[in-house]
């Protein structure tokens, strides 16, 4: 019998800090292995036996059995060696080495799978309008592993229909700095157009340049 085909799973979330999902077998017990393989290197196997709620309706998940236990899910951390702007790939195989398809959130059945994560992410706060309509916020890329920071940061205002304003993200804001860890020149106001604010909900948008 080949117990491979009985193997059903999903990968649920790819980020930079871990790979998750689920996998259970149709017929059998005990929690499935697999061996998760990274540009074709082998890591440590992982077994699926964490708690998983997504299988609390397995008919929800196109199943045509119902698990007899949630314990199913299983969370590979890739850690920050995999944080380089590169593209990498990975593939779930059994115990017997051979590689397993598994189906993505949107239901893509796959057997090969990518990702890909810059060295730098962007962390920053919107956070507060004041009585003047003045909005309040703070932006700093850091690197994922040297959590080296880079400032000042050029910052879009802008609108569904058009922009507002591009600021330079250099106003102090030691608080952001003590608790970040980076230079306190990181802070932006922003006073919105004249009769923009008002009795209508307005959407505003903040990107970095």
């Amino acid at each position: 019998m080949n117990h491979e085909l009985e193997i059903l799973g999903r990968i649920t979330s790819i980020s930079a800090e871990a790979i998750q999902g689920w996998a259970v077998r149709s017929k059998g017990s005990g929690p499935v292995r697999l061996i998760p393989e990274i540009d074709s290197e082998a890591q440590d196997c992982i077994f699926c036996d964490l708690p998983h709620q997504i299988l609390s309706d397995a008919k929800q998940n196109a199943l045509p059995f119902r698990p007899n236990t949630q314990n199913i899910g299983f969370r590979l951390p890739l850690g920050d060696r995999f944080n380089d702007g590169k593209v990498h790939a990975f593939q779930l195989l059994s115990e017997e080495g051979n590689v397993l398809p598994f189906a993505s959130l949107d239901g893509v059945i796959r057997d090969r799978w990518t990702f890909a994560f810059p060295e730098e992410e962007l962390l920053g706060w919107v956070e507060a309008v004041g009585t003047s309509d003045r909005i309040s916020g703070w932006a700093v890329m850091r690197h994922r592993v040297t959590n080296q920071t880079r400032f000042p940061l050029e910052v879009l205002v802008h609108s569904a229909t058009r922009v507002l304003a591009r600021l330079i993200a250099d106003k102090k804001r030691p608080d952001v700095a003590e608790v970040i860890g980076c230079n306190a020149s990181c802070g932006f106001d922003f006073v919105p157009p004249k009769g923009f604010i008002g009795a209508t909900i307005q959407e505003i948008f903040f990107s970095r340049l």
